[in-house]
């Protein structure tokens, strides 16, 4: 029986009910920790005896070491009641004492800290938040996810069943990923295969912060041209994308369609992974990349970064053959369209015209007939795409950059019947005569421009002797000045379509200069040229 010598006031103090915080029980403020001491007896009892310390000295040791009151710790016995706290507990004794275990457990094993995982497969994306450090694994077949959580050797399977389409199940072998990237401030899993040297883990902080806060625009900006800056050769644009910068990159698009300039920075960075490392170039497209700029390309269709930006991701991705596959049809359109949508846009021409010369390589009846007709009602009042480079050539003539790219695709267009009638109609031959006279050391412009010329010089117009008299000089003037293989036979070619047409064309080939640069040209290049010098020279 318990007996105190103290005042009414005291008692009923001491008497007072509190709600505890966490089990929301009511306990009184001072018998708290007998409260608790007597029902650790009861229920713990078991535990101390395993211990083989239930007493010691007549003495019951309490199961909580004490409180700590101003930086004191007060112990708790059986014969003594502590005072009451200057301020009132938030818990009762045993949520105290849960929450005290919690706390040592938290402090003296720090490396089991909880991690959140994540893997994404075809859009759909599943977390787990475990502690200690997990793996995560999953497999998609059809419409379904399985995860496996890799805890201590074991593993814990789950699954998640999108909405897709119950005809989708199926209809691709199943795909595995392993996927351990925790948000920003979450350390990363150690992978094998990537040394921990400084690039790889700014590649992986950035990443993981932008990946971690997809709805900071100006984050999601600053990234996708700060990730730009680690593509510098194929190993480290491989580093790149094994951590995860593509999903990065796409993840940037999708949050910010109506964002034109994070749209251009990340087409702009997918463009250089495809230009350091082609094969990678899949990836991108797998990833969802292609169809995102294609809509960005859409919405955003007068803003000349984006075009830009588009075209040139296109045009880097041509150069791998199995990615002109995905590039044939609606990629080849929106270049087509931006072009026509952006007739002053210089540098939206030079990537679009580059990116089609290489498609016409690749695909040239698919090209050409995008080239030919425009599918789009609300475009039907814009120039055509053949009619608006030309005249961007006859605007900006002393570009040569643009000169040169333009002339390369219009070069594959005149092989065609039906693309060589129509640059016969809109004086193509004199535009690159033009070009020819104001860039009289540009041996590159002049090659591209003489395999245009083939096509598209009229020789049987009447009153064109001059003209082609004219042609002719340059050609030999060319021809003597830039010792190029591939210009020389382009140039040889050219000399035999024209002077078949006129006998003065014929005798200035071979007459003396002209005969002293073919026989140089012959002797220099004896694989290439020698058939073509001896059919100008001889009849």
């Amino acid at each position: 029986e318990w007996t105190f010598d103290i005042d009414d006031e005291e008692v009923e103090e001491r008497t007072r009910l509190l709600r505890c915080k966490d089990c929301k029980g009511a306990f009184h403020v001072g018998c708290m920790l007998i409260h608790g001491k007597k029902e650790n007896d009861e229920d713990g009892g078991d535990e101390e005896k395993e211990k083989g310390d239930a007493e010691e000295d007549g003495k019951v040791k309490a199961d909580v070491d004490g409180e700590e009151e101003d930086g004191k710790v007060v112990a708790a016995d059986s014969d003594t009641l502590l005072e009451p706290p200057t301020r009132d507990p938030k818990r009762c004794h045993q949520c105290e004492l849960q929450y005290k275990l919690q706390q040592q457990s938290s402090s003296s094993s720090s490396s089991n800290f909880t991690s959140l995982l994540e893997a994404i497969i075809d859009e759909r994306t599943v977390r787990v938040k475990v502690t200690p450090k997990p793996a995560l694994e999953a497999t998609v077949n059809g419409s379904d996810i399985t995860c496996y959580v890799t805890l201590g050797g074991q593993s814990n399977g789950g699954s998640d069943h999108s909405n897709d389409d119950d005809d989708n199940n199926g209809s691709s072998p199943a795909k595995r990923v392993t996927w351990s990237d925790p948000l920003d401030g979450e350390e990363q899993e150690e992978n094998d295969t990537i040394p921990k040297d400084a690039t790889t883990q700014q590649i992986q902080k950035l990443v993981s912060r932008a990946l971690s806060d997809s709805d900071h625009a100006r984050l999601q900006d600053y990234s996708c041209e700060a990730l730009r800056k680690h593509l510098t050769t194929e190993e480290s644009t491989t580093k790149v994308v094994q951590l995860g910068g593509i999903r990065m990159l796409s993840n940037s698009m999708q949050h910010h369609p109506d964002r034109p300039i994070i749209q251009a920075e990340a087409m702009c960075t997918l463009a250089e992974v495809a230009w350091r490392c082609p094969q990678i170039g899949m990836e991108t497209i797998r990833g969802g990349c292609l169809e995102l700029a294609m809509v960005a390309m859409e919405r955003h269709a007068v803003h000349s970064k984006v075009q830009q930006m588009g075209c040139g991701f296109f045009r880097a991705l041509s150069y791998d053959a199995k990615c002109c596959t995905k590039l044939k049809s609606k990629a080849v359109s929106a270049v087509v369209d931006s072009i026509r949508r952006n007739p002053r846009k210089v540098k939206v021409h030079m990537e679009g015209s580059m990116f089609l010369q290489n498609m016409m390589v690749v695909s040239s009846i698919t090209t050409v007939n995008s080239i030919f007709r425009s599918k789009r009602s609300s475009d039907s009042d814009l120039p055509m795409l053949l009619p608006t480079l030309l005249t961007a050539i006859q605007t900006n003539l002393n570009k040569i950059d643009l000169v040169f790219s333009v002339f390369g695709l219009l070069s594959n267009v005149a092989r065609n019947v039906k693309g060589r009638k129509i640059l016969r109609s809109l004086d193509a031959d004199t535009l690159a005569m033009d070009a020819i006279r104001g860039h009289p050391v540009s041996p590159e412009l002049h090659d591209v421009a003489f395999a245009l010329l083939q096509n598209v010089i009229n020789v049987r117009q009447e009153n064109n002797e001059q003209q082609l008299l004219d042609l002719a000089k340059m050609i030999l003037e060319s021809m003597e000045m830039h010792p190029e293989e591939e210009m020389l036979t382009n140039a040889c070619r050219l000399l035999g379509v024209i002077s078949q047409s006129t006998g003065t064309v014929q005798d200035l080939v071979r007459s003396g200069s002209g005969r002293q640069v073919l026989t140089l040209v012959s002797e220099n290049f004896p694989d290439s040229c020698n058939e073509l010098v001896d059919g100008l020279l001889h009849d």
